[in-house]
């Protein structure tokens, strides 16, 4: 069963409005003090020098560099400011993600969670970026990790464009893509309904990059997305999103579908488990999906910081 395309264009920015707000109002809730930067000092990084100019703090000043130059001009240090952190999000876009009822799909939830991530990465100053892969775990685009909410728009955007492209382009290995990207260790949220053929080599793989970075697996509940329709026949016509073949199924054959991707979901969270890597579960209801979400995520930061 399939759906239309996921986090549409039109309703992408009403979408993004709806949850900044929330997590302003999330963020709000919490105590400041769990947000502390791990920096000391001013938590920023000298960028270069330039000639003094009205406004310039005297503090700013490097006179060691503008005796060089007899003080004439005066040489005024530029900082940028450092962000906390470094979040990059592994966003599957498989073809099982197209899959959906009601207008609705896997896809969609999946849009919304890279929402949250990003929104929550700007409100606390993140670093936010984006790369995405195919069923196969292979790279097929990469938007590099920045800091402000028009980011979090294009990391949005890229997902749109790479989903509607199709099929994948690239056959860059997920693993071997993440590390060209991150120089450091950086946190590193796997968005997914994790339905791959092979789930063990899947985890396996993730576990690998969890040696080197802060891996944590999100995976959006899938089932009702195979739940059957309502209906009075007691055969279905319905459609593979991955083959494209057509098949006819009895209600039953359906119903245990679901069933089947329950216990497929529930395996990759015992062997991700046992790999000691952190899964946590996503129903893809609205309010409750932004609020797993959220405060996951905030407690994920606090525990960095505090190990």
């Amino acid at each position: 069963m399939s759906g239309a395309p996921a986090f549409d264009a039109g309703q992408a920015a009403l979408d993004l409005q709806a949850v900044e707000l929330f997590i302003l109002r999330r963020m709000r809730e919490r105590p400041l003090g769990q947000h502390a930067s791990v920096f000391s000092g001013a938590g920023v990084e000298v960028a270069g020098l330039h000639p003094w100019q009205a406004g310039d703090r005297v503090s700013s000043v490097d006179w060691a560099q503008s005796s060089l130059t007899n003080f004439n001009p005066l040489l005024v240090r530029e900082f940028e400011p450092d962000h906390r952190g470094t979040i990059l999000a592994a966003v599957d876009i498989s073809l099982s993600t197209r899959c959906g009822a009601d207008g609705t799909t896997i896809g969609a939830s999946v849009a919304r969670v890279l929402a949250l991530l990003g929104m929550s990465a700007s409100f606390m100053n993140d670093a936010f970026g984006t790369v995405t892969f195919d069923d196969r775990l292979r790279s097929t685009a990469f938007a590099r990790p920045a800091t402000g909410k028009a980011h979090v728009h294009q990391c949005i955007d890229l997902l749109r464009r790479d989903r509607a492209a199709g099929t994948c382009r690239a056959v860059t290995p997920l693993a071997a893509a993440v590390r060209g990207y991150l120089r450091r260790p950086a946190l590193l949220p796997v968005i997914s309904d994790f339905l791959f053929a092979d789930p063990a080599t899947a985890i396996k793989e993730f576990a690998a990059l969890n040696a080197i970075h802060d891996v944590c697996l999100m995976m959006v509940d899938a089932r009702w997305a195979f739940a059957p329709p309502r209906t009075s026949s007691g055969w279905i016509r319905v459609r593979d999103a991955e083959s494209g073949r057509v098949r006819v199924l009895s209600r039953r054959q359906l119903h245990q579908m679901t069933e089947r991707v329950g216990e497929w979901q529930q395996q990759t969270l015992t062997m991700a488990r046992r790999a000691n890597l952190d899964i946590v579960s996503i129903s893809p209801q609205g309010s409750q999906l932004d609020a797993t979400v959220v405060d996951f995520i905030a407690a994920r930061r606090l525990r960095r910081r505090t190990a």
